[in-house]
């Protein structure tokens, strides 16, 4: 079971690797002729924003949590991701626990 994670967590974040690198080192045609001059050439490199290289990991980790729980045996051992702030920071953290864990923190409370 620990493989088919690591697997499909190795095939996410390289298919995400590819479509990211390609995307960033693609030129368009104009930006790849040069002037005529014969001065040095002039290369474009566009990008996205990180924002979006964010979203794109948050998805990639939502599926492949998605593809452990569906996967495993038993409802009790499937991972949850919440949304929580840790004491004094203002940044969210979505921290996975499994289901037996939450079940057990709740019942000491």
């Amino acid at each position: 079971m620990r493989e088919l994670i690591q697997r499909t967590f190795v095939l996410v974040m390289l298919g995400a690797a590819v479509a990211v690198s390609g995307q960033a080192f693609a030129q368009s045609a104009t930006a790849a002729q040069s002037d005529g001059t014969g001065g040095e050439d002039q290369i474009t490199v566009r990008g996205k924003a990180l924002s979006r290289y964010r979203l794109e990991l948050e998805e990639a980790r939502d599926e492949l949590i998605d593809v452990y729980n569906e996967e495993n045996s038993g409802e009790d051992n499937d991972v949850i991701c919440r949304e929580e702030r840790p004491t004094g920071s203002r940044m969210p953290q979505r921290p996975p626990r499994v289901r037996q864990t939450r079940a057990g923190t709740r019942a000491l409370k």
